[in-house]
C-alpha cells in the first residue's frame, strides 16, 4: 500500500515488488518496513497501480552497511615465501613453515582478527608444488572460528604494501634465491623470520619487542624443535 500523507494514494504493482523483493534479498533485507522516496508525475487518479522503474532504485542504506561491514573487519596479513633446499635439510624446513604458519593464525584468533590473509610471494622460486600452500588450504578448510584466506602477489613490492597491521609479518626461508625479497622487506621496516636450513635458526628482522606475535611464532617453533 501507498500513501500520500494519510491518504491512500494505491498499491505497488506485484511485478516491482518482485523486484524489490529479491534486491532486498541480496542484503538480507525484507520488503517489510521498506520505505520509499518519489514524486507524482501528474495528479493522481481516484486509484493508482504504482510501477517502480528498476534503474532509479537507489540502495543508500544498503551500501553503507555493505561498506561498514568491509570496514569493521579485522584483517592481519602474512606474506610469505618458499625456495629450493636441499634434500637433508627439507624435513625440518618443511616443519618449520608448518609452525609458522599454524602459529600465525592461532595468534590471529588469540588478537581477536576475524581474517588472516597468507599472500605467497615465491613466484618461481619452486619447482614442485608448495607445502605451505597445502598447510594453508588445510587449514582453512579446518578452521571454523577465523577466515583464511590466500592469493598469490603480482610483485614483492605489492605484497609488502599490504602489511599495514602491527601484527603483519613476513615469513620464510632464507637462502640464496629468497634473500632480495628478505632485504628488501627489511628495507620497508616490515618485521621478518625467515628460517634458515643450514643452521636450524631464524634470521630476524624488524620484530616487536618480546611477547608478541613474531617472537611467540619463533618461541613456539623451537619449542617444538626441541622436543623433536
Amino acid at each position: 500500500m501507498a500513501r500520500i500523507g494519510n491518504q491512500t494514494l494505491g498499491v505497488v504493482n506485484q511485478k516491482s515488488v518482485k523486484f524489490l523483493q529479491e534486491q532486498l534479498a541480496d542484503s538480507g533485507r525484507t520488503i517489510q518496513g521498506l520505505t520509499i522516496a518519489g514524486k507524482v508525475n501528474n495528479a493522481p487518479a481516484t486509484y493508482v497501480d504504482i510501477f517502480i522503474d528498476p534503474s532509479t532504485v537507489k540502495y543508500p542504506d544498503i551500501q553503507a552497511s555493505e561498506q561498514q561491514v568491509e570496514q569493521d573487519s579485522k584483517i592481519t596479513t602474512v606474506v610469505f615465501f618458499e625456495a629450493r633446499v636441499e634434500p637433508a635439510f627439507g624435513a625440518k624446513t618443511q616443519q618449520a613453515m608448518f609452525n609458522m604458519i599454524g602459529r600465525a593464525v592461532e595468534r590471529a584468533v588469540e588478537r581477536g582478527y576475524d581474517t588472516v590473509r597468507f599472500v605467497d610471494v615465491s613466484q618461481s622460486l619452486l619447482k614442485q608444488s608448495s607445502p605451505a600452500l597445502l598447510a594453508i588450504e588445510q587449514l582453512a578448510a579446518q578452521r571454523r572460528d577465523i577466515k583464511i584466506e590466500l592469493s598469490v602477489a603480482p610483485s614483492v613490492e605489492s605484497a609488502i604494501q599490504l602489511l599495514t597491521q602491527p601484527d603483519d609479518i613476513v615469513i620464510g626461508q632464507r637462502t640464496p634465491q629468497t634473500l632480495g625479497i628478505i632485504e628488501y622487506a627489511a628495507k620497508q621496516g616490515k618485521a621478518i623470520a625467515a628460517y634458515i636450513p643450514e643452521t636450524g635458526v631464524f634470521d630476524k628482522r624488524n620484530l616487536p619487542s618480546r611477547g608478541t606475535v613474531p617472537q611467540k611464532m619463533l618461541e613456539t617453533y623451537s619449542q617444538d624443535r626441541e622436543r623433536n
